[in-house]
């Protein structure tokens, strides 16, 4: 569900021209990881695991 929720979001954003505007967050670590591998275009902010390890 949350990976065709970010499809349907990501298309939304193209159709209104805000890419530029948008940061995306989500506490889910696989949906993270679906957004790098298919909209790397897509701002997102860091998982809470990405901070530790940083």
């Amino acid at each position: 569900m949350g990976k065709e929720d970010v499809d349907i979001l990501y298309n939304t954003i193209m159709e209104n021209g805000i890419l530029d505007n948008v940061i995306f967050g989500t506490f889910h670590k696989e949906v993270s990881a679906y957004v790098d591998e298919n909209y790397p275009d897509l701002a997102r902010s860091t998982s809470i695991p990405e901070v530790f390890e940083f």
